[in-house]
This record gives C-alpha cells, structure tokens and sequence, in this order.
C-alpha cells in the first residue's frame, strides 16, 4: 500500500479513537447566569420556540453538561430540582463556570466581573503521554479543574508526584485523565512535567 495513503489511514483512526476524549473536555457542571436575574429556559431541542419548553431554571442553578452542539451555541445539560431530573437543552450564553454572585433583583448594583465561556478551540490531540504533577513548593498542591478556566470549580487537589495522562493541550493548559479516578480534567502545563516511572502519589477529591 502507497506510504502516504498508509500514513493518512493511520492518522483518521487515531483522530476517531480519540474524538470521544475531546467531547468529554466540554463536560462538568456551570451555573445558569443572566443579566437580570431571570430563569432560563430548558428546551426538548436546541431550537427556540415557544412550545419547546420542558422546565425554567432559576438563576444561580447548577446544571451538568453532556456536551455541546457543533456551533457551541446550545449545551445539552441536565438540572435536577425536588428530587426531579430534567435533560435538555439550554443556550451556553447563559452558563458560567463560576457561581454568580447575588440575584441583580435582590441587588440592584450589577457585578462588573463577567467569567467567560472556557475556550476549547486552540486544543490540540496528542498522542497519550505520561507526567506527574510538579507544585511550585514541593509540600504544595495543583487544582485539577473541571474546564480549562481560573474561575472554573477544582475538582480535587493533586500533590507533588501525582501520576497524569496528559490528551490534549493547547500553549497553557493540558487536559489530563486520571487513572486513579477515571476524572478528566485541565490542568496547568508549568505544573505537570513528563516520567516514565510511573511514580504517584495522593490527591485529595473536594466535594460540591
């Protein structure tokens, strides 16, 4: 078989195994934020009409996302409330990765720190590679966090020595999957340095 055809076969079945990796960076759970404090509508379909309503989600609600449709206009989320859970869809300008501060109807000055969508476009896939984590004081610890994002929740604490694979990246972040816990998250780059020892140590896992 002719090398470059070869090597471009080669190429679309590690881009296919690794397609579903990339979906999952997008997942974790956000807020509902809107400008003026109102609910936001949770629809049957990533459409807009007025009879595609399947419930109303408050203002400050947390939701889980299960991705994100090809333009990142709409995420498709689930909220549970009273013991009831919903699955739908929902327009991600109006999901944050932090907890917004006071309802603007129980506080009338608005809050001038606006958190932006995470970025996942400069992502690039790389072939699977092994580091562990490197604080910058040796009894310190690394946030591992849901999105690529300061303003993002930490899922748990990684200390020095902690054993990552590292999946994709892009020139400030890395997203990583945890063998210990099957999490996939980000992670800073200046903190993860590359073994082959396989050396770990703790993590500690923080609760919502």
């Amino acid at each position: 078989m002719n090398k470059r055809i070869l090597c471009a076969l080669t190429a679309l079945v590690l881009l296919c195994m690794m397609l579903p990796t990339m979906a999952s960076a997008n997942t974790g759970s956000m807020y509902v934020k809107t400008s003026n404090g109102g609910s936001v509508h949770l629809r049957k379909a990533p459409v807009a009409p007025a009879n595609n309503v399947l419930t109303e989600v408050p203002y400050g609600a947390v939701v889980d996302i299960l991705g994100y449709e090809t333009d990142q206009k709409w995420a498709h989320v689930s909220y549970t409330s009273n013991g009831k859970t919903w699955t739908g869809y929902m327009m991600t300008r109006y999901l944050v990765v932090q907890k917004p501060g006071p309802n603007p109807k129980d506080n009338p000055t608005p809050s001038t720190d606006t958190p932006k969508m995470p970025d996942f476009k400069n992502f690039k896939l790389v072939t699977p590679y092994e580091v562990i984590v490197r604080p910058s004081k040796p009894n310190g610890y690394v946030n591992f966090r849901w999105a690529p994002s300061y303003d993002c929740r930490v899922a748990m604490r990684c200390y020095a020595g902690y054993s990552l694979t590292v999946i994709a990246q892009d020139g400030t972040w890395a997203q990583v999957s945890d063998p210990q816990t099957g999490y996939v998250g980000f992670m800073v780059r200046s903190f993860l340095t590359t073994v082959s020892d396989g050396t770990s140590v703790g993590a500690v896992i923080l609760g919502d």
